[in-house]
């Protein structure tokens, strides 16, 4: 288990320094393509986008687990389709 957990745990970081390096290369593109007050109206667009999944409640984790748990009992794709829409 912990061979595991070591080679997604080496994912999870890999895939951090991928964004945080395609990050590093396009900031100084995008200052200059924009200009300081432009990226920054941008950066607080982008922290504003990221800070309304606060206001998630949880709530998709829990319907991922409800769907998925939905699928593992058999159940058919119309009756998980129902747990996602209203109709």
């Amino acid at each position: 288990m912990s061979r595991k957990v070591a080679h997604n745990a080496l994912w999870n970081v890999g895939g951090q320094l991928v964004s945080l390096g395609v990050g590093l290369v396009a900031l100084p593109i995008l200052l200059h393509a924009l200009g300081a007050a432009r990226l920054g109206v941008f950066t607080l667009t982008l922290g504003l986008i990221g800070f309304s999944g606060l206001f998630d409640l949880g709530l998709s984790r829990a319907l991922t687990q409800t769907v998925s748990s939905s699928l593992g009992m058999g159940r058919s794709r119309a009756q998980v389709a129902a747990l996602v829409r209203r109709d």
